[in-house]
C-alpha cells in the first residue's frame, strides 16, 4: 500500500473474510507489518484469547512477474479461518516486503461489522522473516514488472489451486 493511502479506508472497502497489509512506523520502533482483517464481529468475539495464529508464504515465479501469497490463519485450521494477501514487492518499493523480512513481529488487526470498528489486535512472532529475506535477493535481481503482469501471474497461481484453502495446504508442503 502506497504512502499516501489511508489503510483504514482500504479496510472499510473489504468484505468480511478479506485482508490487506501495510507498514506502520512508530517512534523508536522499526517498520512493523500490519495485516488488517475485515471479519464479522460475532466471529471475532468467538475467538478465544489464545487463538492459534499462523503465517505462511510462498513464492511463484513467472517470466513476467513474481507473486508472493501471504496467508494468515486465525483460529482452528480450516478454510474459513484463512486470510490472503498478495505481496507485490515492486509495487511498494520493498517497504512492506522489507518490514516482513526484518520485523520481529507482524500485527494483525481485526475489524468488525460495526462501522469497521477495531475489535482485536494480535501481535504475532514473525516466523516468515527468513522466507522474505531469502526471496528479497531473487526479486531485487529482476527488473520491475507492471501491475498487469503481476495480476496475470497471480491469476495463474490462483488457477493452480482450487481455493485459498488449497493454497494454504500447498504452502504447508513447501
Amino acid at each position: 500500500m502506497g504512502p499516501h493511502i489511508d489503510p483504514l479506508a482500504v479496510v472499510r472497502l473489504l468484505r468480511p473474510g478479506q485482508a490487506t497489509a501495510w507498514v506502520e512506523r512508530a517512534a523508536g520502533d522499526g517498520p512493523t507489518p500490519v495485516i488488517g482483517v475485515r471479519e464479522e464481529s460475532r466471529r471475532i468475539r468467538r475467538l478465544p484469547p489464545d487463538a492459534p495464529v499462523e503465517l505462511r508464504a510462498g513464492v511463484y515465479t513467472s517470466p513476467a512477474a513474481i507473486v508472493i501469497p501471504l496467508l494468515l490463519r486465525i483460529g482452528p485450521e480450516r478454510s474459513d479461518a484463512i486470510y490472503e494477501i498478495w505481496v507485490n514487492a515492486h509495487s511498494t518499493d520493498f517497504g512492506l516486503f522489507d518490514a516482513l523480512a526484518h520485523g520481529a513481529r507482524v500485527v494483525a488487526r481485526l475489524y468488525g461489522d460495526d462501522h469497521c470498528k477495531l475489535e482485536r489486535t494480535m501481535a504475532i512472532p514473525n516466523s516468515i522473516g527468513p522466507f522474505f529475506r531469502e526471496a528479497r535477493a531473487a526479486i531485487a535481481a529482476r527488473p520491475a514488472w507492471p501491475m498487469d503482469a503481476f495480476d496475470r501471474a497471480r491469476a495463474t497461481v490462483e488457477a493452480q489451486h482450487d481455493s485459498v484453502w488449497g493454497l494454504w495446504l500447498a504452502l504447508a508442503k513447501s
